[in-house]
């Protein structure tokens, strides 16, 4: 198991796992937490039974909201919750009582990861457990969405909104633990059709979900952040560390020499561009880290073409020419992104970008970004669905 050649590793992992050593899963647990060899670990710990559950839930326990920014990183308990969703009923439920105690983004992790495995056991997941996880999700947001209206504009406005979307999402992956998948996968795709198609999805999603949160879920599909009127003084006590640090810095309280002033003004920024606007806060701040800030004179040539991709940019003032063959074929402003090929397969660069005026730009390295996916597969699937749709959509 010292082998560093990851297949190499399973099959050591597998025999040792299957060969009764319970002195083994301490450490594939530990490898699923931090070490490259995450994935084989995964596979081996499926293999393993009840002997993994205790320490599975154990390393949710440890990812709580009580950590800096490290905490923005979930690919830990993304990996746990796939884990735990395997060994069966009583894992599960194990994990779904976890739930009140872990932070946002780790719960929604652990909520997916469950409804995303068919159980081969004959015996069903406790329905109370489930119906537990859905008050408790919904209690949650609803707490921000009464908090919403007194916030100013900015980030934590951005994030809570985000946030609902996504919890309503979480509700439907609950209702298909409690039962008919068919018919919960029915309701999400028609909650992205026209009027009537939506309505209906929403009539089918009441008669799905238990009567008691039915409406309060229908009510978040529902939810439209600009309907909410900007009075009175939020209650921040609803607010958990993330959205808290994100309404000081709108807020201009977040002391300047904070070291995460700088990746949020950089994250503001990303936010803003078209390639990365349909991404939460937290998802975007691993990315807002790696960016780098360049400054551009007027004339200077950014990327040439053909050169190769070894990162994407996106414009944060001034004014860029993109040209083809000496041939100018557009210009490009403030929200703008180029090179974003770099990102997925390094190719070169089809087009020359040159500053028309003094340009700041932010740029993204093709490197530390796929160090980026082996960290964070959650976080980097979000980021590369972003990536496809935008460009299918420039395309």
């Amino acid at each position: 198991m010292e082998s560093p050649d990851r297949s190499v590793f399973y099959e050591a992992a597998r025999g040792a796992v299957l060969g009764g050593m319970d002195s083994v899963v301490p450490l594939l647990v530990h490898e699923l937490a931090r070490g490259p060899r995450a994935h084989a670990a995964s596979r081996a710990l499926a293999l393993s039974g009840k002997q993994a559950v205790l320490e599975l839930l154990a390393m949710l326990s440890k990812n709580d909201t009580n950590r800096a920014h490290a905490a923005f990183s979930i690919s830990d308990t993304v990996r746990a919750a796939r884990v735990l969703s395997r060994l069966g009923p009583e894992a599960c439920e194990g994990a779904l009582e976890k739930i009140s105690t872990l932070g946002f983004r780790q719960a929604n992790a652990v909520i997916h990861a469950l409804a995303s495995t068919r159980h081969v056991s004959s015996k069903p997941i406790d329905t109370r457990l489930v119906a537990a996880g859905m008050e408790q999700t919904l209690s949650r947001v609803e707490s921000l969405v009464r908090v919403y209206p007194a916030l100013g504009s900015g980030l934590a406005r951005r994030e809570i909104a985000h946030r609902v979307g996504e919890v309503a999402d979480r509700m439907l992956d609950l209702a298909a633990v409690l039962g008919d998948r068919k018919l919960v996968a029915r309701a999400r795709a028609g909650l992205h059709g026209d009027v009537r198609t939506r309505g209906n999805a929403l009539e089918l999603l009441e008669n799905i979900l238990p009567r008691a949160v039915a409406t309060r879920t229908v009510a978040l599909f529902e939810w439209a952040p600009s309907a909410a009127d900007a009075t009175g003084k939020p209650d921040k006590s609803a607010l958990d560390e993330w959205l808290a640090l994100c309404e000081r810095f709108d807020s201009g309280t977040l002391e300047r020499a904070n070291p995460m002033l700088p990746v949020l003004e950089r994250l503001t920024i990303l936010r803003a561009s078209s390639l990365f606007a349909g991404l939460a806060g937290e998802d975007l701040y691993p990315v807002a880290e790696i960016a780098e800030t360049i400054t551009c004179r007027a004339g200077q040539s950014v990327v040439k073409e053909g050169d190769p991709g070894d990162a994407v940019f996106v414009v944060v003032s001034g004014k860029l020419v993109v040209s083809r063959s000496n041939t100018r074929l557009r210009e490009i402003e403030r929200g703008a992104t180029f090179g974003e090929m770099a990102l997925l397969d390094g190719s070169p660069r089809s087009a020359g970008i040159e500053a028309m005026t003094e340009a700041e730009l932010l740029r993204i390295p093709r490197e530390e970004f796929e160090g980026l996916l082996d960290e964070s597969p959650e976080l980097a699937k979000g980021v590369i669905r972003t990536l496809l749709n935008h460009l299918r959509g420039t395309g």
